[in-house]
């Protein structure tokens, strides 16, 4: 079965709703997206996101799921 394409660009917008899924201190927490930090070369959208707490942190576009 072929995969399905993917447009190119960020997955996410700033003002966008987010959980964190991966493991790690946030997992769980849900905040907005507040920036898209530059990609870096390597295509891996990294962004800041700030929790309903106020603490904001960069995490990477894999560790993210829309709500």
């Amino acid at each position: 079965m072929p995969l399905r394409a993917r447009k190119l660009g960020p997955a996410f917008e700033i003002g966008d709703r987010v959980r964190i899924t991966f493991p790690g201190i946030h997992r769980g927490k849900e905040g907005f997206v507040m920036d898209i930090v530059d990609h870096r070369g390597d295509y891996v959208y990294r962004y800041r996101i700030r929790f309903h707490d106020g603490e904001t942190a960069n995490l990477f576009e894999f560790e993210l799921q829309r709500i």
